[in-house]
């Protein structure tokens, strides 16, 4: 029965999935390269090691996005796209929202808060969404969606100008794909890892 359950589970996943990415209006990245255009150049608590890996089977396919911590790391850790590899998003559909679907793979019992995905308009003002990557005693792929929009948005803050925040909270076109954060809930900290792949979006206008 156990034995069962695992394979319909598995079946489900990959029908899921596979059912996104035929309705995807665009793929956003799959990390088949063999370069790292992102980076972590943030507080050293909140720095993230990242590389490029072999995806585990499952819902990964190729290469992924390997995003590591130390046991040093602070509540959260990130990575953002280097200026000349930010990925556009497109224009929201009608009602206001565009859909973001990943895979992420991630340990069992890692003390994982939330996924956030950030993404910058043409101001320069940073937008985040968070799911939370549900299954905590489960190992291996799961695949997260979010609804990208002003009005699902977390939060928002910058750009700073002299110092000071002149961010307006609305999106204005183009929103770019930033970056990734992991967040952490209360557990003691430990080294632990995650890697994300197949991040597409659809439900969106084409620009």
């Amino acid at each position: 029965m156990a034995v069962r359950l695992r394979l319909h589970r598995s079946l489900s996943l990959a029908l899921s999935w596979g059912l996104m990415a035929a309705c995807a209006a665009q793929g956003l990245d799959d990390f088949e390269r063999t370069g790292l255009d992102l980076r972590s150049v943030v507080a050293a608590e909140h720095r993230a090691q990242l590389s490029l890996v072999p995806a585990p089977a499952g819902l990964g396919q190729g290469s992924a996005l390997r995003l590591a911590w130390t046991a040093e790391r602070g509540d959260w850790v990130e990575c953002c796209y280097q200026d000349e590899a930010l990925r556009d998003l497109p224009p929201p559909a009608a009602a206001g929202t565009c859909s973001l679907g990943l895979a992420l793979w991630a340990e069992a019992f890692a003390d994982l808060k939330y996924l956030a995905v950030r993404a910058c308009d043409q101001e320069g003002e940073t937008f985040e969404w968070r799911v939370p990557p549900g299954e905590a005693a489960r190992t291996g792929w799961r695949r997260l969606d979010l609804q990208i929009g002003a009005a699902t948005s977390s939060g928002h803050w910058g750009p700073w100008k002299d110092g000071v925040e002149s961010g307006n909270g609305r999106i204005d076109p183009p929103l770019r794909l930033q970056g990734y954060a992991i967040a952490f809930g209360g557990e003691p900290a430990r080294a632990g890892q995650v890697l994300i792949d197949q991040v597409a979006v659809h439900g969106g206008t084409q620009p």
